[in-house]
């Protein structure tokens, strides 16, 4: 079974997507901050991560960046309701460049994220 380390600082987001993976078939761990998230990896592998973007103290850009020196491979999702420093193809354009698999808009649309996440799944 694949484990998915969501990242976000919206407690009520993460317990939605957290019901909705485990009802797919998928192992959740919970982060409610990228450092939080940083320190989680050392000690337990995961197949996929959903970040926020827009998070106190490291942001999603911060936490791919980090994650990219670590484990290269790691598939990403970014999630992000919009800056308000950058803009939303300017956030787009640089997690692309990180390597990140797609940015989904909030409110999060389940069926294509489920989707997605299944389909990166599948390849690994």
């Amino acid at each position: 079974m694949a484990t998915i380390l969501v990242i976000d600082d919206n407690y009520e987001l993460c317990r939605m997507l957290e019901c909705a993976l485990h009802s797919s078939g998928y192992d959740v761990i919970l982060a409610e901050n990228g450092l939080f998230a940083l320190r989680v990896l050392e000690h337990n592998p995961v197949d996929l991560v959903l970040t926020d973007v827009l998070m106190p103290d490291m942001d999603g850009i911060e936490v791919v960046s980090a994650l990219r020196r670590v484990f290269p491979n790691l598939p990403v999702i970014a999630m992000s309701g919009g800056g308000q420093w950058m803009s939303v193809a300017d956030f787009q354009l640089v997690l692309q460049r990180l390597g990140v698999a797609a940015v989904f808009h909030k409110p999060i649309s389940l069926g294509p994220l489920l989707s997605l996440i299944h389909q990166i799944l599948q390849v690994k």
